[in-house]
């Protein structure tokens, strides 16, 4: 998930009541949310699952790389955080690029210097490399971070996936098996996501997850266990430059089923270019959860926090639903909820 307000806010508010769900954070230009970020991290810390944190995208003027090394930066803040009682397990878990340079290296190890730890490997646009290529990397990174391969955990990074198509299924399955009979790791997990960056001119449209398609069509192929990963209810694009003012979004929904999407928007009528008219993004959006709450696979006002707050704000006017940032929240806290009680492979009741 994107270390934003939005999502920080509902991995607050979404206590994991199922199975457990590993969350990867990653930290963009726009990090104006560490103060959020280390309750989150603390949280997680507590709860026995550390966040997994990927500083790939971190820019060089943001609060946490301005120290140096944003990882130990950000660990000595939970720390702080924590006080003298903390856990023994380690605060936070690092994710580094499978191109990681020197620096990123560096970083890493100075965290397992600290304490011993896993690390996951990011490997972006995974079935676009060679798979000699990333077993070579691989073993590399082992080498420089001084920790076997099996304390490595591979994220191989489809991105933004529109529609499953063969050949990317052929590309992971060879990828996938041609690393595991090289390289021992500890997991291997498979994360893409289907979120489009632009809302359709439908008030309501329901479309495949195409993640948990691609997933189901290479973990029987592998012959091992291949964790599912997604995006949440985002698309997957990082946000690498600062955001900039610009014209408010229609009112809008991501609403994560069992295998598909149901996305529901409404176009705010008389807008002047950027104005939207006072009070209207919170009118308009109250008319998107109503219509959630009235679709047949609407999870339930008990869910989540985020199905509690689309089923209250129908009629309650004291739930702030006018931005964006509550829209996502709401939808981040639904997708967290679904992946704990009915993750992608478990037996449908």
């Amino acid at each position: 998930m994107k270390c934003r307000k939005a999502e920080l806010r509902a991995l607050r508010e979404t206590p994991t009541t199922g199975r457990p769900v590993d969350i990867l954070v990653e930290l963009s230009r726009d990090d104006g949310q560490v103060a959020g970020l280390v309750d989150a991290a603390k949280r997680a810390a507590w709860d026995g699952r550390p966040l997994w944190i990927d500083p790939t995208h971190l820019g060089p003027d943001s609060a946490l790389a301005r120290f140096g090394d944003p990882l130990g930066e950000l660990e000595r803040r939970i720390e702080d955080a924590l006080g003298l009682i903390r856990p023994d397990a380690p605060l936070l878990l690092p994710v580094v690029a499978a191109t990681a340079d020197d620096r990123e290296r560096r970083h890493v190890r100075n965290l397992l210097e600290h304490q011993a730890r896993p690390v996951a490997v990011r490997c972006r646009s995974a079935s676009q490399h060679d798979p000699a290529w990333l077993v070579a990397r691989l073993r590399a990174l082992s080498t420089s971070l001084g920790l076997p391969t099996g304390g490595l955990h591979l994220v191989l990074d489809e991105g933004f996936v529109e529609r499953v198509e063969p050949w990317r299924v052929r590309s992971v399955v060879s990828l996938g098996r041609w690393v595991a009979g090289e390289v021992p790791l500890g997991s291997m997990t498979l994360l893409a996501g289907s979120t489009p960056r632009q809302r359709s001119g439908h008030d309501r449209v329901v479309r495949p997850l195409a993640e948990v398609d691609l997933w189901e069509q290479v973990h029987p192929e592998l012959g091992f266990p291949l964790r599912y990963g997604d995006y949440g209810a985002v698309h997957p694009a990082p946000s690498l430059s600062k955001p900039s003012p610009q014209a408010p979004p229609n009112p809008y929904l991501h609403y994560t089923l069992l295998r598909h999407r149901l996305t529901v928007a409404r176009r705010v009528p008389g807008r002047t270019g950027r104005v939207v008219p006072s009070g209207a993004s919170a009118r308009y959006f109250r008319e998107v959860a109503e219509d959630v709450v009235g679709h047949r696979d609407y999870a339930g006002p008990g869910f989540s926090w985020g199905d509690r707050c689309l089923h209250r704000c129908r009629t309650d006017p004291r739930i702030s639903v006018g931005t964006a940032q509550a829209w996502i929240a709401f939808a981040t806290s639904h997708h967290l909820a679904q992946l704990s009680h009915r993750p992608p492979g478990a037996p449908v009741r």
